[in-house]
């Protein structure tokens, strides 16, 4: 079972993430970013972060229900397994923390500790609209995010 923050029960969203995990926010370090998700993007503040505890702070401006979602990678973005739906988020990498169901004008919210590596920021959800599937991460709904070491 997921531990949701009250903040978010209060908007909304659900929030599933590491940072349910004891281990998972232990740094002294913080950042925060925020993001904007809205058709066919994701825009965070910033692209760059130090190896820390980081909150993303998610507003959805878009007309349609979104959801938020870090995996962390190996590959370059334009190498990940995308399939006709979206992004295989299994074999994409180790998922970090996820935001579901962000509705239009609503915002959630996430604390996650960030080792260094990359990682992709996106929107996974598909949705059926006059008979065409719709995938957000096929429309552009990604973004590539780098955490640098504190020697960086």
């Amino acid at each position: 079972l997921a531990v949701l923050p009250l903040s978010a029960l209060a908007m909304g969203a659900c929030v599933t993430s590491e940072a349910s995990r004891p281990d998972a926010v232990r740094s002294e370090e913080s950042e925060t970013i925020n993001v904007v998700l809205k058709e066919w993007y994701v825009l965070p503040d910033r692209q760059r972060v130090h190896e820390s505890n980081v909150t993303f702070k998610v507003a959805n401006r878009g007309r349609m229900d979104h959801e938020f979602i870090i995996i962390k990678i190996d590959l370059p973005l334009d190498a990940l397994p995308v399939y006709k739906k979206g992004l295989n988020e299994k074999k994409a990498g180790r998922k970090m923390g996820e935001i579901e169901d962000i509705r239009p004008g609503e915002t959630g919210e996430m604390t996650i500790y960030m080792s260094p590596g990359r990682y992709v920021l996106f929107c996974n959800k598909v949705e059926r609209q006059d008979h065409e599937t719709i995938s957000h991460y096929r429309r552009g709904m990604r973004v590539a995010f780098t955490v640098r070491s504190d020697k960086d």
